[in-house]
């Protein structure tokens, strides 16, 4: 379980009914899933939020979005978005290699 940073904004209404907007620090873990077996059935990957800090205001966030399922679904396309940007440099580092090996 590998550790990961989301900076994101979140709106939510307090007890007396007005709109509040913060800035936020997620901090947040990807538990892997595996494939299916002949005996087990297949687990998806699954994210957990580990903790929400304000950024640029003072108190706190409702705990509610700790399992909001919004939130849960952007730090999952934020590990998918850094899993690309990973996938496509490791590309143009092994293209690289082989122009060098070329001559190009």
């Amino acid at each position: 379980m590998t550790e990961r940073t989301l900076s994101t904004i979140l709106i939510w209404h307090d007890s007396a009914g007005n709109e509040c907007e913060a800035g936020a620090k997620v901090v947040y873990a990807i538990h892997k899933g595996s494939p299916q077996t002949m005996v087990d059935p297949a687990c998806p990957d699954m994210v957990e939020i580990i903790s929400i800090s304000p950024t640029g205001i003072d108190g706190d966030i409702p705990d509610h979005f700790l399992e909001d399922d919004e939130l849960l679904e952007e730090c999952y396309q934020d590990y998918l978005y850094d899993k690309i940007l990973a996938a496509e440099y490791r590309a143009e580092q092994r293209a690289e290699m082989l122009r060098e090996d070329k001559g190009y």
